[in-house]
């Protein structure tokens, strides 16, 4: 009575699953379309592939961006075994992921990481059993949840335990499923009887940013028709608490899926599961809602149920944001260590360059100083020509002078010997 192809699943009413035309069958089926539809063939790996490999929601954990993993459906259909089992060799999408995170830690602060970082991982496992909440790793613990300023709906009381490994964090899942409630019922020998929820608080530094970020990993009781379940007494209790509890899930998401603003305020407190589950899927943190359906003709009114409530959850807007706080201080020293990083080659560089050039400065200062030497001759011989200029031509003035002398002392001879001669031949012609 049901059919997958690619990311389509067809439901077939009964008597239209073998007899009629393809046609007619096809008019008669139901078709709901999600993300990724997985047949019963699948197996865990491609499961634990198409719900947080693909999105990414165990690496958003560690740059402080809450997420959540939830299987819904009816009892029966195979919810713990998908999200729990811890048999080895099909392990579910909690060992999985658990074991995913702390290798994700490995290869982000080690030395070849981009940006080295620390996280610290703490783990709490608790169970919603009628209406109570139970701390699965230490049973004795009175746990409430209360409102925690910027972080939302938070456990009091209960034990959050140190895992630094796969291992350490797979042991405290192993004790912790040693409490949780069972019972047998008609539809299923080992029905939960509690919705359980393993959360894993994962803070962070990287730098000067601090991040928190926490994964929620559920696992929904299965809803179901008493009828059918044929449960009485203390399982009949246990029976209503988990149909309301879902029930007032479904709300939620319905008002989700509407806007949830206004009348259509989702009514996380009217149960202890959605109010738990209030930072989980309110619309700020990556959530994946994984629909468990039986193949079974007989249930077709579940699984029908089911799959609607996955179509109306893929209606609500999620805009996952990160939990980081940013020191102020700290970024301050480490964009002046930065800056410090990137001035190092230039001011080697500047020193190669000096340390090359220092021979030829050498050599430049003795050629200047060669040059002054030079320019203190010139200007020397130019002052002892100057002076020779000036005694050649005193000399040639004193030698003009007496040369002039001379020339008028012979020019006075001259004039007195003629004016002698004269007279006598005046004094002869007498």
């Amino acid at each position: 009575a049901m059919h997958c192809s690619g990311s389509t699943l067809w439901l077939l009413p009964h008597g239209h699953a073998e007899g009629g035309t393809s046609a007619e069958r096809q008019s008669a089926a139901r078709q709901f379309s999600f993300d990724w539809v997985l047949g019963a063939d699948a197996g865990q790996d491609s499961v634990f592939g198409a719900t947080c490999a693909e999105t990414k929601v165990i690496e958003s954990t560690l740059s402080g961006v809450n997420g959540c993993v939830m299987c819904y459906g009816q009892t029966g259909a195979g919810k713990t075994h998908t999200l729990s089992n811890l048999r080895e060799g099909s392990e579910g999408i909690i060992p999985r992921a658990l074991q995913h995170l702390f290798e994700q830690i490995e290869q982000e602060s080690g030395a070849d990481a981009a940006e080295p970082g620390q996280w610290a991982v703490e783990l709490a496992y608790v169970q919603i059993y009628m209406e109570g909440v139970h701390d699965l790793l230490q049973p004795s613990n009175q746990v409430e949840i209360r409102e925690v300023p910027g972080e939302g709906a938070s456990l009091a009381g209960c034990a959050w335990v140190v895992v630094r490994s796969y291992a350490d964090a797979l042991a405290s899942m192993r004790a912790g499923e040693k409490h949780r409630v069972t019972a047998a019922t008609s539809l299923n020998d080992t029905s939960s009887r509690s919705h359980t929820v393993l959360l894993l608080s994962v803070r962070g530094r990287r730098g000067a940013i601090s991040t928190h970020g926490r994964l929620y990993l559920v696992d929904l009781a299965g809803s179901e028709r008493v009828k059918r379940s044929e449960v009485t007494g203390i399982a009949f209790d246990e029976a209503v608490s988990i149909n309301t509890s879902l029930t007032c899930l479904g709300r939620c998401v319905a008002a989700l899926a509407a806007g949830g603003k206004g009348v259509n305020r989702p009514p996380f407190r009217e149960s202890k599961l959605t109010r738990l589950l209030s930072s989980a899927f309110g619309g700020r943190s990556k959530t994946i809602l994984v629909i468990c359906v039986a193949p079974s003709s007989a249930d077709l009114s579940e699984s029908t149920a089911a799959l609607q409530f996955g179509t109306q959850a893929m209606s609500v807007r999620v805009q996952a944001c990160a939990n980081a706080t940013v020191d102020h201080k700290a970024l301050a020293t480490q964009l002046i260590a930065e800056l410090d990083a990137l001035d190092l080659p230039l001011r080697t560089m500047e020193s190669e360059a000096v340390r090359r050039m220092m021979p030829g400065l050498s050599e430049l200062g003795d050629l200047e100083a060669q040059r002054d030497a030079l320019f203190a001759t010139n200007s020397q011989l130019k002052t002892e020509a100057a002076a020779a200029t000036a005694a050649a031509a005193a000399t040639a003035a004193v030698a003009a002078a007496a040369t002039a002398a001379t020339t008028a002392a012979a020019t006075a001879a001259a004039a007195a010997a003629s004016a002698s001669q004269q007279g006598g031949s005046r004094e002869n012609g007498g």
